[in-house]
């Protein structure tokens, strides 16, 4: 995705349906390092 959007200098938008579709992965890619952070805590406390 950042190749395309190399290629040209004009701005990024995304319609609705694509922003929906960024938060929903966001917010899956959050909990997933938020899991991976407490894993880490919890391996150096034990």
């Amino acid at each position: 995705m950042h190749a395309l959007m190399d290629q040209t200098h004009e701005p990024f938008v995304a319609d609705e349906a694509e922003s929906v579709i960024a938060r929903k992965a966001a917010d899956k890619l959050k909990a997933v390092a938020e899991a991976n952070e407490d894993g880490a805590d919890h391996a150096r406390r034990h």
